[in-house]
């Protein structure tokens, strides 16, 4: 079957949005005293590795923060940022098997955009694309490291850090220490 177009999933929403249940306001939230979440996961962008689905998310439970290969360095300013504003007390790093950033690789996509875009090749050697060029449990902890020693997250935040991988066939998460 064939993945759906932008117009198919628009069409989806317009079904959708007749049950869709209203979802507070951070100023509603605060007037409320509930607490917005607490907990960010930092995850793949593939359309497989789900994290709504495999951690059983409801809406407001987790921030999510998605990009090719579950790049810490791609999400750090996100990260940063939502804590500013909601005050995070957990990070998750979630990596999954058979992640397509293990696949590709800088150099190829650096001489595709050569290719595109000619004459912009000091500005495309220095793009970085998120390969993956270890384990998912060492890359995991390359990434717990860099969370751990950044200047810019707070000391609870970092204590509140923790790395998986996500097995995409068996559905489970394992904790890497």
């Amino acid at each position: 079957m064939a993945p759906p177009t932008a117009q198919e999933l628009f069409n989806r929403n317009v079904e959708y949005k007749d049950t869709h249940p209203p979802i507070p306001s951070f100023e509603e939230l605060y007037a409320s005293g509930d607490q917005a979440a607490t907990v960010a996961v930092i995850t793949c962008a593939d359309p497989r590795c789900i994290p709504e689905n495999f951690l059983k998310l409801n809406v407001g439970e987790a921030v999510i923060l998605r990009n090719a290969g579950s790049n810490i360095h791609e999400a750090m300013r996100s990260l940063i940022a939502i804590d500013c504003l909601i005050g995070l007390k957990e990070i998750m790093v979630v990596n999954h098997t058979d992640c397509g950033a293990t696949v590709f690789r800088n150099d190829s996509i650096r001489t595709v955009l050569k290719e595109r875009v000619p004459g912009k090749n000091e500005e495309v050697d220095a793009m970085k694309f998120g390969e993956i060029t270890t384990s998912q449990e060492d890359t995991v902890r390359a990434s717990i490291k860099f969370l751990k020693e950044s200047p810019f997250l707070r000391q609870e935040l970092k204590a509140g850090t923790t790395g998986y991988v996500y097995d995409l066939r068996k559905g489970s998460l394992q904790l890497i220490e």
